[in-house]
């Protein structure tokens, strides 16, 4: 046999070989999903009728607690009941010392049992396990430590904020992002603790990830007391950050707040500040930011020009302001305002006030604008 047939034997062989394997890998992960299907459903039928019944079958029980898809089981239904049925499935818990099978999982040495724990634990939400929360913030698994964030957030103690805002300036992007959420799951009762970590330290002198997530954490919680430490973040060297702040005082904003926008609408540098600037100034619906909106509509960046647009459809005159830019010479401003006209039903219920009759000038000049085109639409 010569080198060739050796080589093409060998390979013939190894790729049998491989196949039996993969063959033979494939046939028992079949059987293993198939093992915990079954037993998935034995599960679900008896913490079913444990919940039904209040009363727990101590022969069928033993060695539950230790079966990773029982303890599954037990909390898909904890998100689920309420009443005399949620009153049972504490028992079991109870009963099985579940919580404290748990809590020695949460310390052990292997990863995933470590966030099976620790994630079950945070869905329990029980003030008692705060302390085991602060102590797996500082896991070395980055899941570990979402899911203690979550489980504190549930628990409902503000005083952790600062924990987890400090947390913002060391952990990765990814989960800075969950952070995020998880601290607006705190809601109003974060906002003191989150303005005071904004004043410790200088914008500037932050991670800018961390500060532009801040701030569109108090937009989302959309509490008011946030107002003045976003209208600071407004001078923030950072682009992103001022488009964070910019975006948030449309739901965290006073009137405080109007002039501040309206500034950085004419005058920022960015266009993602002055599109957030404008769309902010549309949800706080002030007149005084109508002629800054309609001004707006001339800027060279086509997301500003649509925002601007779609504020003046909610703020007072701002109608007219659409009307005007349809009429005028600038053919972006132009398509810009006709869109926005379009899109937010004003020309169709013009058009349905005449057809009905009860039509006034500004309806007839708006058909004649978007029919005849501006040259040819003129008031009577």
């Amino acid at each position: 046999m010569n080198w060739a047939e050796t080589l093409a034997w060998i390979t013939g062989t190894v790729t049998i070989g491989l196949s039996i394997v993969a063959f033979l890998v494939k046939v028992i992960h079949h059987l293993v999903l198939r093992r915990i299907g079954l037993r998935r459903a034995l599960y679900v039928h008896a913490v079913g009728e444990i919940m039904a019944h209040g009363a727990i079958p101590w022969e069928r029980v033993t060695g539950w607690t230790r079966d990773p898809v029982f303890r599954d089981v037990v909390f898909e239904y904890l998100d689920t009941v309420v009443g005399d049925e949620r009153r049972h499935l504490d028992e079991l818990i109870e009963t099985l010392q579940l919580r404290e099978f748990l809590i020695r999982d949460a310390r052990s040495i292997w990863t995933r049992r470590r966030l099976r724990a620790v994630a079950q634990l945070a869905r329990l939400a029980e003030p008692p396990l705060e302390l085991l929360f602060i102590e797996r913030l500082r896991d070395r698994t980055p899941e570990v430590r979402l899911h203690a964030a979550k489980g504190l957030a549930r628990c409902g103690n503000a005083d952790v904020v600062p924990r987890l805002l400090d947390m913002l300036e060391t952990e990765s992007p990814w989960l800075v992002a969950r952070l995020a959420d998880v601290l607006v799951d705190f809601g109003r009762d974060g906002v003191p603790h989150i303005v005071a970590w904004l004043h410790e330290v200088p914008a500037d002198q932050r991670r800018p990830d961390a500060t532009e997530t801040v701030a569109r954490t108090l937009g989302q919680i959309g509490d008011r007391r946030a107002c003045p430490a976003l209208i600071e973040l407004l001078g923030a060297a950072e682009p992103l950050v001022r488009a964070a702040a910019a975006g948030a005082l449309g739901r965290a904003g006073t009137p405080a707040a109007v002039d501040p926008l309206m500034d950085i609408l004419e005058q920022d540098e960015d266009w993602r500040v002055r599109a957030k600037a404008a769309s902010s100034l549309g949800e706080l619906s002030d007149p005084r930011a109508t002629k800054a909106l309609a001004e707006a509509l001339h800027d060279p960046a086509w997301w500003v020009r649509q925002n601007a647009a779609a504020a003046l459809a909610s703020v007072p005159d701002g109608i007219h302001a659409l009307i005007d830019a349809v009429a005028g010479a600038d053919p972006y401003a132009r398509d810009a305002a006709l869109y926005q006209l379009g899109i937010s039903g004003i020309i169709e219920r013009a058009r349905q006030r005449i057809e009905a009759g009860d039509d006034d000038e500004d309806d007839r000049y708006l058909l004649r604008l978007v029919e005849k085109g501006p040259s040819k639409a003129r008031w009577p």
